[in-house]
């Protein structure tokens, strides 16, 4: 991104003409986005309301961690099966981006790739890594 970034600057200084970075660049920064909230999930670096959870009597902070995970999954699960009707629509349609002329769906697939890594961070978060866990439940790190 940094790249295209530079060669639009360059080429706006110049008599030089390349219509396709400006559209590169948001591409670029749609997928970086989205896999940025797989991340984020794994990496517990999303908003959440750990002041709350952490002020909880202990049998409602393990439930409040079990709440947090299913809402968590429906909602990625719902937005890989919403991505995933969309890419298979601009795939279908034929639906080409203006400037580069490539498949809108190589764009889409972002919203499904991260949404499915989300799941697996998500998994990881609260059932696999114990330091992790210990975060959500009780907002604390372990030394």
């Amino acid at each position: 991104m940094l790249v295209v970034v530079t060669l639009q600057v360059v080429a706006r200084l110049t008599p030089m003409s390349l219509p396709w970075t400006e559209e590169l660049t948001r591409y670029l920064f749609i997928w970086t986005t989205f896999l940025g909230l797989a991340v984020g999930t794994r990496s517990v670096s999303h908003a959440r309301i750990s002041l709350v959870i952490g002020r909880l009597p202990r049998l409602l902070q393990r439930g409040a961690l079990h709440m947090y995970f299913v809402a968590s999954c429906t909602f990625f699960m719902v937005l890989a099966y919403t991505g995933w009707r969309l890419v298979m629509q601009q795939f279908h349609n034929g639906e080409t981006s203006p400037a580069l002329g490539i498949g809108m769906y190589l764009i889409t697939t972002s919203v499904v790739v991260s949404a499915l890594l989300a799941l697996w961070a998500l998994v990881e978060s609260v059932y696999l890594d114990r330091r992790t866990r210990s975060y959500l439940e009780t907002g604390e790190t372990i030394g």
